[in-house]
């Protein structure tokens, strides 16, 4: 069934912060006002660092919701004074034309803006059932932020959460395990020092190997029982179902995957980094074997 979907964008420059938004912001939020209905978020940079708030439901009191973000932004404004062409030219890394092509938008502030559906994951047969895995990550990822109080443990979550999905998805195939998480540590290549990051992934798992099971099997037994984690294991397993578990299905997992580390956090190098760990870890036969 079609619905209808608004997009918030919650303009706050600072993405050491965005934290301190999804924490204090979207998740009283969540529980006041989105209660029994679909929405999920994502961080992200175009128009200065934000927070991509999409809900649905045709009676959602709109402006309350509106009305609360800005109250909150100027309870507790972001002074960063980051500039365009600083945003865009360092951080981004793009040249001066091509700046020019991108939008920005105001610190503290919030749009209304167009939501489109990402057509490389979506079809009118798995529409609903991809919102419904989106609106589980997001619980997920807002119920777990609070606990995530530095990169350290962030990746940690990261490594676990993903290497136990990859686990149940492919029914503990050891192969089929190995060949998907090296694709995927190959994701964002073109941007990071692939022999460096899979240095540093080796180090890490000849460091933790000892406690690396143990671990893993103590996260095993978390995620079993988080009911939005089984919903998420339910949903991608249909979805695997109704595509034959074809190389698309694969595509999908790993776009998935991808939005998940973006919710706690996470940038694409550090997210190569994850994946390169899972990969050795695989590779090791540390995983769970059932």
């Amino acid at each position: 069934m079609n619905k209808e979907w608004i997009s918030l964008h919650i303009f706050y420059h600072n993405f050491s912060r965005l934290d301190f938004l999804l924490n204090n912001l979207i998740y009283p939020l969540k529980n006041k006002y989105l209660q029994g209905s679909q929405y999920f978020f994502l961080r992200y940079w175009e128009g200065g660092p934000h927070i991509r708030l999409r809900v649905t439901d045709k009676n959602l009191q709109l402006d309350t919701i509106i009305q609360h973000i800005e109250e909150f932004l100027s309870k507790y404004p972001d002074i960063s004074t980051i500039t365009k062409n600083d945003f865009y030219g360092q951080r981004m890394n793009l040249e001066r034309e091509d700046i020019k092509k991108y939008k920005w938008y105001e610190n503290n502030s919030i749009k209304v803006i167009p939501y489109h559906i990402e057509n490389d994951y979506f079809t009118k047969s798995n529409e609903d059932m991809i919102h419904v895995l989106l609106h589980c990550s997001s619980e997920f990822c807002l119920d777990l932020l609070g606990q995530l109080h530095d990169k350290e443990k962030k990746i940690q979550a990261a490594i676990y959460f993903t290497l136990i999905l990859i686990s149940y998805l492919m029914n503990f195939k050891h192969e089929q395990i190995l060949d998907f998480s090296y694709n995927h540590s190959k994701s964002w290549a073109s941007i990071s020092d692939k022999d460096l990051i899979q240095n540093k992934a080796k180090r890490y798992i000849e460091n933790n190997k000892v406690s690396f099971y143990k671990k893993i099997n103590k996260w095993d037994e978390f995620l079993s029982n988080n009911g939005f984690f089984e919903q998420i294991v339910f949903n991608c397993k249909k979805i695997q179902y109704e595509n034959n578990f074809s190389d698309d299905t694969n595509y999908f997992l790993g776009g998935y995957i991808h939005t998940t580390m973006n919710r706690i956090g996470l940038t694409p190098i550090e997210e190569t980094f994850v994946l390169a760990i899972v990969h050795e870890a695989v590779d090791k036969k540390l995983f769970l074997a059932k």
